[in-house]
């Protein structure tokens, strides 16, 4: 199981950061404050219909605090992303794991397939203002399963791992010799309906390319294809091509690892005011989102490789990256000034 970093508390605005001590600092540095929730705001009584509340009366549902990750709430949007997601196509009922989950436009988009698609959503929130729209959806549909854990700590994996949440998935052979997407796990799929912004997200987003090469996390059950609602400066950079200059270290492991394809056309989300909460203020506010599926390839060629050689190699390709390709190598192949064999 992959694991962030130990969690640090900062004593001066005593939020909690996997980042660590030095990222937190250099935040403050900047004037950044990480965002509270407001403990003013009430919980929310969710209707017993099961519905997401009209759109003018989410700010005083929800309140107009900042949150660490912008939440969809178009109904329609989120139907063209889930039949973008592909699940309504397999052959075999799935369990769909969804994250950051928000009050629950994707969940509920989620639940209009029969259960002949899906057999099971376990759905993952730890706001507690979202909650009560999510335990409504649960008492309404009975293959809802909500725990209140947050989708960026690993540990919230292993809780409902060792809960037996996933007990029922079965562990299915990778075939290694396809040069091409693998066929996705006949079960699982895991959905991510919103990735944080900045580097909270980005932490996450970057590690799940490298557990599909160690076969860690959910891959270890398989080629599990993972859909996600991400802010598009995430996708630039996990397709550059070679001639970018945002190629990096990233899009060389999404290149190795998955196929990658748009879940619905961009123009669907560009009206982010017609799409999302909270609101932007004075223009500014969360970027844009895209929605992307992830599809894991059958040729694992970090896996091959190594994948802490592959770390190895990429890390002092990149650091050295403004040095030509034959002088920055020779960080990767010389120790202590004698050539490895």
């Amino acid at each position: 199981m992959l694991r962030l970093s130990r969690q640090y508390i900062c004593p001066r605005c005593q939020t909690g950061s996997n980042l660590g001590r030095r990222t937190v600092a250099t935040q403050h540095a900047r004037g950044y404050r990480q965002p509270k929730l407001s403990n003013e705001i009430p919980i929310p009584e969710a209707s017993a219909d099961g519905q997401l509340p009209p759109w003018d009366q989410w700010k005083e549902k929800f309140g107009l605090v900042a949150r660490p990750k912008p939440t969809l709430h178009n109904m329609a949007t989120a139907r063209k992303i889930v039949k973008g997601f592909g699940i309504a196509e397999a052959s075999s009922p799935k369990v769909v794991l969804e994250v950051f989950a928000g009050p629950g436009a994707i969940s509920r988009a989620l639940c209009e397939l029969p259960p002949s698609k899906m057999s099971k959503l376990i759905i993952l929130e730890n706001d507690p203002h979202y909650l009560p729209y999510l335990h409504s959806l649960a008492a309404l549909d009975k293959r809802v399963l909500v725990r209140p854990l947050d989708g960026w700590f690993w540990t919230s994996y292993t809780q409902i791992a060792e809960e037996g949440l996933l007990s029922d998935i079965k562990v299915e052979e990778w075939d290694n010799s396809l040069k091409r997407p693998h066929p996705p796990h006949s079960q699982l799929h895991f959905v991510a309906s919103a990735f944080p912004p900045a580097e909270n997200g980005e932490a996450l987003f970057n590690q799940i390319f490298r557990a599909v090469a160690s076969r860690d996390w959910l891959f270890r059950y398989g080629a599990v294809p993972f859909s996600g609602v991400i802010p598009d400066s995430f996708r630039k950079r996990a397709t550059a091509p070679l001639t970018s200059i945002q190629r990096g270290k990233l899009a060389c492991m999404v290149d190795a690892t998955v196929h990658v394809e748009l879940a619905a056309p961009l123009k669907l989300m560009e009206d982010y005011a017609v799409n999302f909460f909270p609101p932007r203020t004075r223009g500014k506010g969360p970027e844009n989102m895209v929605a992307v599926n992830f599809k894991p390839l059958g040729y694992q060629m970090m896996r091959v490789a190594g994948v802490p050689e592959w770390d190895f190699v990429l890390r002092a390709l990149w650091i050295h990256k403004k040095t030509p390709v034959g002088s920055s190598l020779k960080y990767g192949f010389f120790s202590s000034g004698k050539k490895r064999d």
